[in-house]
């Protein structure tokens, strides 16, 4: 039997706390915390990490283009653009290309930097007011266009898969498609080439169209509330 006095006395224990459980609550959530704050720190640290190297990568995809570009690029794809599909099927195949004489000065050109005397041989090349373009010179003009495409495929894959910064990606680039200068990435001969031979570039063409679809659409939408 306990006592009276015992009994008081396991009551006064009951009713005192117990310092060593507090403190060892009190260190165990603040270690927690600790704990929290820690990887919340971390997981900010590697996404600032991460957006740095996005900034970093866009950066030199944007240094690598312009090193890459040369004078004779702009004159093939802008020649590219202007023919009709069975002119840029013998492009692609390698076959005998024939434009009007007109183009001379364009062929010029594209090919003095490779060709000497190319002025000259592009008059042999004329029969009937047409000029007839194969061999050599031929597979130069698709060497500087599918060269073009497959750099800026390798480029437009570095936004698809978010290794560079979209948004600057998609900035510098996006002059590349407009259908209103008929600028389409030589959409004919990508398609010539391979339906689904440059796809990064098919799916930035169609981020560009959609934007501008998207802005078209809310001018639009905005002149019929006024």
């Amino acid at each position: 039997m306990m006592s009276e006095e015992q009994f008081n006395k396991l009551l006064d224990s009951l009713g005192q706390p117990n310092w060593a459980e507090k403190w060892t609550f009190i260190l165990f959530a603040t270690s927690i915390l600790i704990a929290i704050v820690s990887l919340f720190y971390v997981r900010l640290q590697i996404m600032a990490d991460h957006r740095r190297s996005q900034r970093k990568a866009a950066s030199d995809m944007c240094m690598k283009w312009t090193e890459f570009l040369a004078p004779e690029t702009s004159s093939v794809t802008k020649f590219i653009e202007k023919l009709t599909p069975q002119q840029v099927d013998a492009v692609a195949n390698l076959g005998v290309l024939e434009v009007g004489k007109g183009y001379k000065a364009v062929l010029v050109d594209m090919l003095e930097l490779k060709f000497e005397n190319i002025d000259q041989n592009i008059d042999k090349m004329e029969e009937n007011g047409t000029i007839k373009i194969n061999g050599r010179e031929l597979q130069y003009i698709r060497y500087i266009a599918v060269r073009y495409l497959n750099m800026l495929e390798s480029i437009l894959l570095s936004w698809s898969e978010g290794v560079a910064d979209r948004d600057a990606i998609f900035r510098e680039f996006s002059y590349i498609y407009d259908e209103t200068k008929n600028f389409t990435v030589m959409e004919v001969l990508r398609k010539k080439l391979g339906e689904n031979s440059f796809p990064a570039i098919q799916l930035f063409v169609y981020a560009v169209k959609k934007k501008r679809d998207d802005e078209i659409s809310r001018t639009y939408r905005k002149s019929v509330i006024k």
